[in-house]
Order: C-alpha cells, then structure tokens, then sequence
C-alpha cells in the first residue's frame, strides 16, 4: 500500500511502467484518479483492500506479478483448486488469466499456488480497471 506522501502524484518513466503501476493498485483497492495523461503522472488515494482473500506478489520492476491466497486452506490441492475457479470464472468474463505452474516434485522449494498476471503496454487504462474489477468480484464469490 503507499502512504500518503507516495499518493501525491508518481510520475512513471515509460507506458509500461505507468499501466503495470495502474494494474497492481488496481488490485491492491487503490482508488485510481487517472486524469487526462496516465504515462505522465498518475494521482492516486489509498483505500482497503479490494480483492479479498487474495494477495499481490511480484518485484515492481516485473511485467507479471501473483496473486496468492492470503491464507492456505492447509492442502495444496484445494488452494490450486480455488485458484483454478478464479481463473475459470475470469475466462468466462473475458479476463485471460493463467495459474502459475511449477515441477512439483522437482522443486526444492516449491512457491504457494498463485494466479500470474501480465500487463502489457497494449492494454487500455479502461481494459486494466475492467481486470482489476473483475478479478475482485470473482474472488469474493469464490472465497466467501
């Protein structure tokens, strides 16, 4: 989350930068003031939590980041489970989203279940906002 000085304006380098920034306050429930040029400055005003039940995971410099279940059900299988049903619901509303894949039993230290999320610099403010939105939605009715 940032805190409130951070807010004030961030000014982004590039497009890319500035609509992978959009994506992840997006879904971190920060409520966007987007303004007339989002690849110049973006203003931004922190909020709760939109997505609940799930967590945002990733270096900032990275195109992709994960969502993660906030808490493990205790048996890996039900968490891809639930995530698997994310990304199902999301597919069918026109949100491509995949469940990140690893070798189970080749990995020495194997990452919790996540759902992996690309921005590009062709997708729209509008087309990211509609993500984000629909990602929230589907959570909540798969979680609770």
């Amino acid at each position: 989350m940032l805190s409130m000085e951070e807010t004030e304006v961030i000014e982004n380098d590039g497009a890319d930068t500035s609509l992978k920034w959009v994506m992840r306050e997006a879904l971190r429930g920060v409520t966007l003031d987007l303004g007339p040029g989002v690849s110049g400055a973006s203003r931004a005003r922190t909020g709760e939590s939109s997505i609940s039940g799930l967590k945002v995971v990733g270096e900032s410099i990275s195109p992709a980041f994960h969502l993660q279940l906030e808490e493990s059900t205790g048996c890996r299988e039900r968490d891809v489970k639930l995530l698997q049903e994310i990304v199902t619901q999301c597919m069918d509303r026109g949100i491509a989203l995949t469940l990140a894949r690893y070798l189970e039993k080749e990995e020495k230290y194997l990452p919790p279940p996540s759902i992996r999320v690309v921005v590009t610099v062709e997708q729209t403010e509008e087309e990211l906002e509609k993500a984000a939105t629909t990602i929230s939605r589907v959570a909540q009715t798969v979680l609770l």
